[in-house]
């Protein structure tokens, strides 16, 4: 994976997912990721990888 889009993703602050089941919560994280990849222009095939950057507490262990 490259180590500079990793660096740009964070640095944009995504919204982190904890694992809560919380549609709203659930809702912003995605639409977040979502932004996120088209603004980055992420490949498809990278998305999730870099989207794992961005959960923890229980949603860490999926």
């Amino acid at each position: 994976m490259e180590v500079q889009l990793v660096k740009d993703f964070i640095r944009l602050k995504p919204v982190y997912f904890d694992g809560v089941r919380d549609f709203q919560k659930i809702e912003k994280w995605i639409l977040s990721q979502e932004k996120l990849h088209r603004v980055l222009r992420i490949e498809d095939r990278l998305r999730a990888e870099i989207s794992s950057y961005t959960l923890e507490r229980d949603a860490d262990v999926w």
